[in-house]
């Protein structure tokens, strides 16, 4: 469809859509069939990503438009209050002067009156439509394949009566490595306007010797000969005065720009600007195609429809293929099992950018947010996961350490930007995610691959002419980490921190450089899971090499010997889980008297006690871990730490600078909640692990702060602030990852390991059914559970009844599958578990 009758075919499809309990989210936001529908929305903001290769186009509800690749921001990102780089605006002539409308919520006039706005998320791109009176204005948003940015704007008058009318275009371009501006940043920017299209450049200074010239095109064509066309390449032309908002601008109450200037750079801001002016009696439209682009094409323009309805049909192959990962539930207790449904699409589409993204959110990629969604997203999506895995390893430092985040290297350059701070659990989550590679996909090849290694010189990566097989990364890796293991406690040390960064406290050394032997009780419960991984692996790949295997299993054993000598207390009959220790062992987080004299709980100890499996190696403690989480439920979920931290405990960490009840700091930080999820799943606490899930999932509340059909950063409730329930961000890394990974491998219950696949599905499922589909080893799986509220369970594979189903404490029924056995099974299996 062009883009006026997509116009009217979705106003159509609004109007005739009924929005009840399987469709309606919270801040005025609607599923409407595969799309979301989002209407003016003053509690909160929502966004969405799309993706080319990384280049990231992101669009948020309101109107504000950023688009970046790695740290390379073409358009900057936009932060609360500040004015926004893409706005579209429609005149309506009254008189001699016009009233200018804009298309962005953003940019809106607060005296307006009789207008509608809608914005309209698909796979692929983004709709924003404003209606007012008799017209319809629109646009349309998306990259090509080719990593351009298109748009187009269209017009409609639908009333009898001739309008004169204009659409103006204002785009404040950044390309530069940095999303922040300055009084500098004009003195490097240049836009000419000349023969129908802007030319948009930038100079960025490295160093004394090394300078990036970077140049972009804006194309435009428009479809009717009948037009107007003036220009500005000056956001004080524009804007009508050098220090105005656009906003209020005398030109687009005009309709004209006060002078001529088609050449800006140093003494003012250079953008991009127009006015188009034109007559529209009934029925009739003004359609405008733009391109940005690095690419000189002066046609290209003319192709942007046929080029969205590519991208459209590229989409729809892309997220529909019964290849990936596809889940489904019917009925529900508590919650409407089709609105789930659709909501889980959402949460996957989340998973899927993050594992292909090239920064996480802000200008860099975290290795621990990028590997958490790759661990996910391969699931779904094999190829590029290898893709993500090979080029994230090559941040590998010489000696086996990760940083906390990279860049990519700038083009032509042999180093990159990175955030060097040694949190330890980096190269933990690198092991987890390859193990689930090789499980799911049997692409041992992977373990082959080269990729390189970089030279970390204070926060700049070196790119080392060196490389080396991904299996010696993974050795290199855990070398590094068994490297700081402290010799006195066997536990992990913290060094700068670990995933609960705010802590970072606990590795403080004698001086700001150096670490201390502070632990991690989490990260060490972490390692011990990692060694199990590392020790299968070469089982498997490097069988031969028996010293290897001899050195894992003595670490393992110290650690095991650590732990349980270090990571439990015990008072007056009562147990607690420690999170870990400063310098020393002078104090203590998470024990019945911490540094602040306080009793305390934490988290994610708990949850990686069972995560890792160290339960099975000593089960005392399991009881423990149920008191204390349920110490730390709360209105909207489990907490990270109860109590919080005040100033008196500043030993701890930055955690202290956090107004308590606020991110890290004794909120619901829902990544950590759903590692305590997954630990509840695994203990059979179905029931409560359910709770949870319920009261982080957005879907459920009445209010949130952020994009409400993905998975938000977190929940906070602070009468101290008063604030309850807003969110961080929505941040679109970890929750969502934890999430798709909890529902696979706890609710479904489908585990893979090297040797086996275990069908363990929980024995509460709220849903009277509910189906997986995924691809393991190749084959497609497809598990259906159905409530029959029995007591026996079912299981079948192909039809044919299970009969040595196993049980243990936790679970109803478990049925494994060796490899050998699974391989034998036809290119498509159905499992039915019957409950």
């Amino acid at each position: 469809m062009n883009l006026k009758e997509e116009l009217l075919h979705e106003l159509n499809l609004v109007q005739n859509t009924k929005f009840n309990e399987t469709n309606t989210l919270t801040n005025n936001t609607y599923f409407l069939d595969k799309d979301i529908l989002l209407k003016e929305n003053k509690s909160g903001d929502a966004r969405i990503p799309f993706t080319k290769d990384g280049l990231t186009l992101w669009i948020h509800q309101n109107g504000n438009i950023s688009l970046n690749e790695s740290n390379f921001f073409i358009i900057s990102e936009s932060l609360e209050g500040e004015s926004n780089f893409l706005s579209l605006f429609l005149g309506i002539k009254n008189k001699d002067k016009y009233n200018p409308y804009s298309l962005f919520e953003i940019n809106k006039n607060i005296y307006e009156k009789d207008v509608t706005r809608f914005t309209i998320f698909k796979n692929s791109y983004a709709l924003f439509i404003l209606m007012i009176n008799d017209l319809i204005y629109g646009a349309r948003l998306s990259l090509t394949e080719e990593k351009d940015f298109i748009f187009e704007v269209s017009v409609i008058n639908k009333g009898i009566e001739t309008k004169d009318i204009y659409s103006s275009l204002f785009l404040n371009f950044n390309l530069t490595h940095s999303n922040h501006t300055s009084v500098e940043t004009k003195w490097f920017k240049k836009c000419v306007y000349n023969d129908n299209y802007f030319t948009l450049s930038t100079v960025e200074d490295l160093s004394r010797y090394e300078h990036l010239y970077n140049t972009y095109y804006l194309f435009r064509d428009i479809d009717r000969k009948d037009v107007i066309i003036l220009n500005t390449t000056s956001r004080g032309v524009y804007a009508s005065s050098k220090t105005g908002f656009i906003e209020n601008s005398e030109s687009l109450v005009n309709g004209e720009f006060p002078i001529n200037k088609l050449t800006t750079c140093f003494g003012d801001v250079s953008i991009c600007g127009d006015i188009i002016k034109t007559s529209l009696k009934q029925d009739e439209d003004l359609s405008i195609s733009y391109i940005l682009t690095n690419k000189f094409n002066k046609e290209i323009s003319k192709n942007i429809p046929s080029l969205f309805l590519k991208n459209l049909q590229n989409s729809t192959n892309y997220y529909e293929s019964n290849d990936f990962l596809k889940m489904k539930f019917e009925g529900g207790e508590n919650i409407n099992g089709e609105l789930f449904t659709s909501f889980i699409n959402k949460v996957i589409y989340q998973v899927d950018y993050c594992a292909r993204t090239k920064n996480s959110t802000l200008t860099m990629l975290g290795i621990r947010d990028v590997f958490q969604a790759i661990e996910a997203g391969l699931i779904r999506n094999k190829v590029d996961a290898k893709k993500k895995i090979i080029e994230a390893l090559g941040f590998t430092n010489i000696n086996g350490r990760l940083p906390r985040q990279y860049s990519l290297p700038i083009k032509g350059k042999d180093y990159s930007y990175i955030d060097a701070r040694e949190f330890i659990d980096s190269g933990l989550w690198v092991i987890d995610c390859l193990y689930q590679y090789l499980g799911y996909t049997g692409d041992y090849e992977l373990l082959k691959e080269e990729c390189g290694y970089i030279n970390i010189e204070g926060n700049i990566a070196h790119i080392l002419n060196k490389k080396d097989s991904i299996l010696n990364h993974l050795y290199l890796i855990i070398n590094y980490l068994i490297s700081n293991i402290d010799s006195k406690t066997k536990c992990l040390k913290t060094l700068y921190g670990d995933w609960n960064d705010a802590v970072d406290g606990l590795g403080k050394g004698k001086d700001y450089e150096g670490f201390g032997n502070g632990v991690s009780i989490m990260a060490t419960f972490q390692l011990y899971s990692s060694l199990n991984k590392m020790i299968n692996i070469v089982k498997h790949f490097d069988k031969e090499n028996t010293k290897l295997l001899n050195e894992y299993n003595h670490y393992k054993n110290e650690l095991i010997r650590g732990l349980n000598e270090h990571a439990f207390t015990t008072n007056n009959q009562e147990s607690k889980i420690i999170h870990g220790w400063g310098k020393d062992e002078s104090f203590y987080v998470g024990s019945f008297k911490d540094v602040d004299n306080k009793s305390r709980d934490s988290l994610t100890s708990n949850a990686f006690y069972v995560i890792s499996g160290f339960y099975k190696e000593n089960d005392k403690y399991i009881d423990s871990v149920i008191k204390a989480y349920k110490r730390l439920d709360s209105k909207y979920g489990l907490k990270t730490f109860m109590p919080g931290f005040n100033l008196d405990a500043i030993d701890v960490g930055r955690i202290v600078n956090l107004p308590i009840g606020t991110a890290e700091n004794g909120s619901v930080y829902i990544h950590g909640t759903i590692f305590a999820i997954d630990s509840l799943f695994s203990l059979g606490e179905d029931k409560f692990a359910r709770e949870q899930i319920y009261k982080v999932i957005p879907i459920t509340h009445k209010y949130v702060s952020t994009t409400p059909f993905i998975m938000p950063n977190s929940y906070i409730n602070s009468k101290e602030i008063d604030v309850d329930g807003e969110s961080m961000n929505d941040w679109f890394t970890g929750s969502s990852s934890t999430l798709i990974k909890s529902l696979i491998r706890n609710a479904f219950g489908i585990k893979v390991t090297l040797d086996e696949i275990l069908i363990e599905t929980a024995k509460y499922f709220p849903f009277n059914k509910a189906s997986i589909s995924l691809k393991i080893l190749q084959k497609s799986v497809i598990l259906t559970h159905f409530n029959n509220s029995s007591s026996k369970r079912i299981i079948k594979i192909n039809g044919k009844e299970i009969t040595n189903l196993t049980n243990d404490s936790y679970k109803k029924g478990i049925y494994k599958i060796p490899i050998k056995e699974f391989l034998n099974y036809k290119d498509k299996i159905e499992i039915e578990v019957i409950d």
